[in-house]
């Protein structure tokens, strides 16, 4: 796990303006593989200063989102005429010197990372919910969740179907 932490302060008084940047931002970097998360925060002292603290799988992830299209394309955004103080402004990346403990309930997940789902579904167009027993095997829990939703026919037959005519499911 990497973090990566960007520090700049807003020198011309447009603190405002770059809040509501980060809120109305397009959620580019959201689709970026080894993407983990994105924390804003500002200094509590001085409101002109901002961190942002952006978690991704490793290194590279973060370097080829920083070279791609996507993120040249969020700076699009950023408020006309804001002024940075460049003396100030520093990017930091970190390794994590131990990994995140894994929550060990539903409920402890949920309330780790009660902001980032919330975040989730408010900004998702469809959302499912699989539940399964513990208890069965691992082919036997994907059976569950398709017979759950009805599917397991459905996609019984759509694989004969596409057997006949050539599709192959991907692996």
């Amino acid at each position: 796990m990497v973090t990566v932490i960007s520090r700049f302060r807003v020198r011309n008084g447009m603190e405002e303006e770059v809040r509501q940047a980060f809120l109305n931002r397009p959620r580019l970097v959201e689709k970026a593989p080894g993407f983990c998360g994105l924390d804003v925060l500002t200094d509590t002292t001085d409101p002109s200063v901002f961190l942002l603290l952006t978690r991704w799988s490793d290194e590279e992830s973060f370097r080829a989102w920083h070279r791609s299209a996507s993120h040249h394309a969020s700076h699009v955004f950023i408020p006309k005429g804001l002024k940075l103080d460049p003396a100030f402004t520093l990017l930091t990346m970190g390794h994590s010197i131990q990994p995140s403990a894994p929550a060990q309930t539903l409920r402890d997940a949920i309330a780790i990372h009660s902001d980032a789902l919330s975040e989730w579904f408010t900004n998702s167009d469809t959302v499912f919910a699989l539940l399964r027993p513990t208890h069965l095997p691992c082919r036997s829990r994907r059976r569950y969740r398709l017979e759950a939703l009805g599917l397991f026919g459905v996609l019984r037959r759509r694989a004969h179907a596409d057997k006949a005519i050539g599709i192959r499911e991907r692996k």
